[in-house]
């Protein structure tokens, strides 16, 4: 007689020393356990085959009994408690990964712009096409398109973030700091003077165009007009001159690191 040796660890061998639910399969080493469990489970079960449907001509033996209502009841409350402890559990785990960060460090050990704020004018270049855009576009939209085409890149001297909206930081004197209001009239002064020195002189190229055709003319003045009543010292002109680099330059630090952000 060949006695065969029992192997501990085959799978049915596992499952026969627990109860298995009926529904899902899942097994429990407690009876106790399992009918608390199938309780959820037969409905969930019946509601996920379309067979448990809760309608107005049900009949009265259908329902699930007082009792069982009452231990479904308790089993939901049990789960309820154990899902906002685990929840409690991970929330502290969270707490204690969470790290401040200051933004200007960051900026410091991330961002190396190519040239100081200061030099920034040399690299904003106007073409006809700018004032041509000008024409059919407020000056602010126009400016930002100049800046994407000269500017606005990985390496520009000038920072924003999506969680500071009212807060742009430059690279001045090879550090980096807040945006004063001061630096940034100067900036946008001469930013101004040199799309208005390059209309002038589109002006004078497309003189005879402009004084034979009226509608161009007409358009040419206005435009001149509402450039003209722009002042880089008013705080709404300010404001908007931020709002318009700041959605452009935007940055988003929560997909950049994985920690509170300290302004």
């Amino acid at each position: 007689m060949n006695n065969k040796p029992i192997v501990a660890n085959q799978q049915n061998r596992i499952q026969q020393l627990s109860e298995c639910c009926i529904y899902c399969g899942k097994s429990y080493k407690m009876r106790k356990t399992l009918d608390r469990h199938m309780i959820l489970c037969e409905v969930t079960h019946k509601s996920n085959n379309r067979k448990f449907v809760v309608e107005d001509d049900i009949e009265l033996n259908e329902l699930p009994s007082q009792k069982m209502l009452y231990k479904m009841v308790i089993e939901l409350a049990l789960k309820c408690n154990r899902l906002e402890q685990k929840l409690d559990e991970v929330n502290k785990w969270v707490v204690k990964r969470k790290k401040n960060i200051n933004v200007l460090q960051w900026l410091k050990e991330n961002i190396i712009p190519e040239y100081n704020f200061h030099n920034i004018i040399e690299h904003i270049h106007v073409t006809n096409a700018d004032i041509e855009y000008l024409l059919k576009n407020n000056y602010y939209d126009t400016m930002n398109e100049i800046f994407v085409k000269t500017i606005y890149n990985d390496k520009i001297p000038i920072a924003s973030f999506g969680q500071k909206v009212t807060t742009i930081y430059i690279y001045k004197e090879e550090h980096w700091e807040p945006l004063k209001n001061e630096d940034l009239t100067k900036f946008m002064n001469y930013t101004f003077a040199n799309i208005y020195k390059h209309m002038l002189k589109w002006y004078q190229e497309n003189k005879e165009q402009i004084n034979g055709n009226e509608n161009m003319a007409i358009l040419y003045n206005k435009t001149i007009s509402k450039m003209t009543s722009i002042d880089f010292k008013e705080d709404n002109t300010i404001s908007r001159v931020k709002s318009c680099i700041h959605s452009r330059i935007k940055r988003d630090l929560k997909t950049l690191v994985e920690y509170e952000v300290e302004f």
